[in-house]
C-alpha cells in the first residue's frame, strides 16, 4: 500500500489514500467473519480491542503515520484553490474529511490534531494575508465589501468541512465583539478566526479609513458568516 502512496500529491494522492483506506477496511471487515466466535466471545469477556478496530489502527500506524503530512498538505491546498474561485472536488474533499471524523470517534483529539488544527492555522494565515493586503490598497467601503464577500463564501465552505453532526445551522446564536465601525450584526459558526482577522485585527486603520470614505454611510449592515 505504502509504495502506491510515496511519490503522489494532491487530488492523486488522496484519491488512491481514500481507495486504499475504503480497500483496507473492506478486507478487514470480510477476515473478521472468519474470526467471529472470538469477536462474540474473546474480546467481548477480555474487554480487549475489536479485530476492526486492530485493523484501523494498523493502517494508521503502517500507511497514515507515513503520509499524514503530505495528506493534509494536499487537503489544505485544495481548500485554499477553492476559496481562490478555482472548482475542486467536493466530494473527494468530504470523504476525506470522513476519514478523519471516523478516526476521531475512536482515537481521543485525531479530527482534532490532525485535521482540525493545521485547518483552523491555514484560514487565520490566509486571511490574515487577504487583510494586510486589503487594509493598504482598499477605501473603506471597498474593504467591507470584500470581507463581507469572503463571510458568505465562508459560510458556503462549511457545507463541505463541517462536521456531519454540525452540518445545520444552530438555532443558537453568538454574538461576538465587533468593531465600532460596524453595525451591530449576528455572527453564527464554530470558528470565529475570520471575523477576528478581518474585522479586529485592523480596526483602528478601519476607523480611520472610515472618516474619509464618502461612502461609508451608505454601509447599513455587514453579514457576518464564517466556518
Amino acid at each position: 500500500v505504502l509504495p502506491t502512496l510515496v511519490g503522489r500529491h494532491g487530488e492523486l494522492l488522496l484519491r488512491e489514500f481514500l481507495r486504499r483506506w475504503l480497500n483496507h477496511n473492506e478486507l478487514v471487515k470480510r477476515l473478521s467473519r472468519f474470526f467471529a466466535y472470538l469477536e462474540r466471545f474473546y474480546v467481548v469477556r477480555g474487554k480487549a480491542q475489536t479485530l476492526i478496530s486492530t485493523g484501523q489502527d494498523i493502517f494508521i500506524n503502517v500507511v497514515y503515520e507515513k503520509v499524514k503530512d503530505q495528506v493534509i498538505f494536499s487537503v489544505l491546498s485544495m481548500i485554499h484553490e477553492e476559496r481562490e474561485g478555482s472548482l475542486i472536488d467536493g466530494g473527494l474533499l468530504k470523504n476525506i474529511l470522513d476519514f478523519y471524523v471516523s478516526m476521531g470517534t475512536r482515537r481521543e483529539n485525531f479530527y482534532e490534531q490532525e485535521f482540525e488544527e493545521p485547518m483552523l492555522r491555514s484560514t487565520a494565515a490566509y486571511y490574515a494575508k487577504k487583510a494586510g493586503h486589503w487594509i493598504l490598497t482598499c477605501s473603506f467601503s471597498d474593504y467591507i465589501n470584500k470581507a463581507n464577500g469572503c463571510m458568505r463564501r465562508g459560510g458556503e465552505g462549511s457545507q463541505i468541512l463541517s462536521r456531519p453532526q454540525q452540518t445545520e445551522v444552530p438555532t443558537g446564536f453568538i454574538f461576538l465583539p465587533l468593531p465600532s465601525f460596524c453595525s451591530p450584526c449576528v455572527f453564527f459558526g464554530r470558528c470565529p478566526l475570520v471575523h477576528h482577522e478581518l474585522f479586529l485585527v485592523y480596526a483602528r486603520e478601519m476607523e480611520e479609513k472610515k472618516l474619509s470614505d464618502p461612502l461609508a454611510s451608505e454601509l447599513v449592515h455587514v453579514e457576518f458568516r464564517v466556518w
